[in-house]
């Protein structure tokens, strides 16, 4: 098994890719949805939100559910230029194409008959209105047999667009629509997405009674389950997972490639009919501690690869609100004293980055690595 195994940086993971890492996010979000809740999974980049949402996909079509995936930032990036009508279209289509394997002829001729119609010319109430059209000619009907679950990955690519609010308006009618008709009790959303929740339409309504999904680093217990990939390797793998937490503490793009960077350089001492090699947990430490400064921290630019810590530093450096961002970081680093956690939108922006986490009542530094590369020195 070992020899097949290998860890993954950057990108969603399969819903069977031996590296996925379960945690309460897991469980949370899938009870949410079971339950007819809306939910919104809104965190840093590469913490694992599009693993999260092929994984529950994949436990919820076990269940029986009907699951529709909408890549919101290729919808939008399709468009030549704001065409609300066109994006809107795409989405009935997304929707459509989720659900059923070909086009009946019914839905192409409803296509044809809607297609002249300009959300732009007429405003909102058209664009509302042909969505609620698509939803009674033709989604009620598979909501009658099983129930349905949307989920839409990178939703932020929405927030800047003109459809935002009549898309989250429409979504927040849907439940709406669940007490005089039970069929709409099937439909159900998540959303998944690099943003503030208090920046979205109907966050007052839609998103402040929905299902907020926390997703935590690793705990150092869930990243044993690396160990495989260094088995035959070194005889004790669970001394070097545990060296590699020292580092990452359980932030899963940088776990990840920590240990393919570490797993890489194994293979290269060592032979496949070698004895795995006996290392103290000093020695493991000591090699880890030098990998990370050759590997990921010593001249991080040009090693990060694929970004990660560069777009973390264009967050801080680039946002209208980089001055009281990069005060703020700054306290957290020196944590003295410790930063109380809040509400503020600083702090919420702060966090959005990934370069802190909160930590009991107070925010810290989320890992080793980005202590050392954004040192402020």
């Amino acid at each position: 098994m070992t020899s097949h195994f290998s860890y993954r940086v950057g990108g969603g993971l399969a819903w069977n890719d031996p590296t996925y890492i379960g945690r309460q996010a897991d469980r949370d979000l899938l009870d949410a949805l079971q339950h007819g809740h809306f939910a919104y999974v809104l965190g840093p980049r590469q913490v694992g939100k599009s693993s999260l949402r092929i994984q529950t996909r994949h436990r919820l079509t076990q269940l029986g559910y009907q699951c529709v995936t909408i890549h919101a930032n290729q919808l939008t990036d399709s468009l030549q230029n704001d065409d609300a009508a066109s994006w809107q279209m795409g989405l009935i289509c997304a929707i459509w194409e989720g659900l059923y394997s070909t086009y009946s002829d019914g839905f192409l001729q409803w296509v044809q008959a809607t297609a002249g119609l300009s959300g732009v010319a007429e405003g909102a109430s058209s664009q509302l209105e042909r969505l609620e059209n698509f939803v009674q000619a033709f989604l009620v009907t598979a909501l009658e047999k099983a129930s349905v679950v949307i989920l839409i990955d990178e939703v932020d690519a929405l927030l800047d667009s003109p459809f935002a609010y009549d898309f989250f308006s429409w979504v927040e009618r849907c439940y709406g629509r669940r007490v005089m008709e039970p069929a709409f009790r099937n439909l159900n959303f998540a959303v998944f997405g690099t943003a503030i929740s208090d920046d979205f339409p109907c966050y007052k309504s839609l998103f402040s009674l929905g299902c907020r999904i926390d997703i935590a680093p690793f705990t150092l217990v869930e990243t044993y389950a690396l160990n495989q990939g260094f088995e035959g390797k070194v005889d004790e793998p669970t001394m070097l997972v545990k060296s590699i937490y020292r580092w990452a503490q359980g932030q899963p793009f940088l776990t990840q490639k920590l240990c393919r960077i570490l797993r890489d350089l194994l293979n290269s001492l060592i032979q496949t009919d070698c004895a795995p090699l006996a290392l103290s947990m000093k020695t493991i430490d000591h090699w880890v501690d030098e990998s990370v400064r050759s590997h990921i921290i010593q001249d991080w630019p040009t090693q990060d690869d694929p970004v990660h810590l560069r777009a973390i530093g264009d967050r801080l450096t680039r946002s209208p609100n980089r001055k009281a961002l990069l005060t703020l970081y700054k306290r957290v680093l020196l944590d003295s004293p410790p930063v109380p956690a809040c509400a503020s939108y600083t702090q919420a922006e702060l966090l959005l980055s990934g370069i802190v986490i909160v930590q009991g009542h107070h925010l810290a530094i989320a890992n080793n690595i980005y202590r050392h590369v954004f040192a402020l020195k």
